[in-house]
């Protein structure tokens, strides 16, 4: 009788037990495909976004760089603080630098970048008349940043325009 009851004990630990390693591995599976989906919906959004380089031209002695950039995709961006600007530039005496610059939401100090404003047509000043403040399909977006030291004249500059979702958008300027 003692080993019928230990036997039944130990099934019992035997059933948590594999139960235990049962939950465990439904959970892993869960886990794993939400983050399959939130994967799959990032780059669905890379896949439907899409910039391309309008203008691009540097100010105030080499201080002051505007990029003018269209959004070619289907996706409307917004959340600007989440995006990246690399700067890679040459200064007095061929002197190279790179740069991550912060977003402001006012005109930038050296250093720093801001959208300047959205539009139809850039070009012509013709203001988006659509969502003001995202920048829709079609539209083109006007990013200034200051840099410290000042661009020099003559060279070949790189600035690289990185979306929330990931998009990458090598842009080259010179002075």
């Amino acid at each position: 009788m003692d080993n019928v009851i230990a036997a039944f004990i130990l099934v019992i630990l035997l059933m948590f037990v594999g139960f235990s390693i049962f939950e465990s591995i439904l959970e892993a599976q869960d886990m794993y495909q939400v983050s399959w989906q939130e994967m799959e919906e990032r780059m669905n959004d890379q896949t439907h976004t899409g910039l391309s380089m309008v203008n691009a031209e540097v100010k105030n002695f080499g201080s002051t760089v505007e990029l003018t950039l269209r959004n070619e995709g289907t996706t409307k961006m917004a959340d600007f603080d989440q995006w990246d600007l690399i700067v890679h530039h040459y200064s007095t005496g061929a002197i190279y630098h790179i740069e991550r610059l912060e977003n402001s939401d006012v005109e930038p100090l050296a250093g720093e970048w801001f959208v300047a404003g959205f539009y139809l047509d850039a070009a012509a000043l013709e203001d988006e008349v659509y969502e003001p403040g995202i920048f829709n399909p079609g539209e083109e977006m006007l990013i200034r940043f200051r840099v410290n030291p000042s661009v020099d004249t003559g060279t070949s500059n790189l600035a690289v325009v990185a979306t929330e979702n990931g998009l990458v958008l090598p842009v080259q300027f010179s002075n």
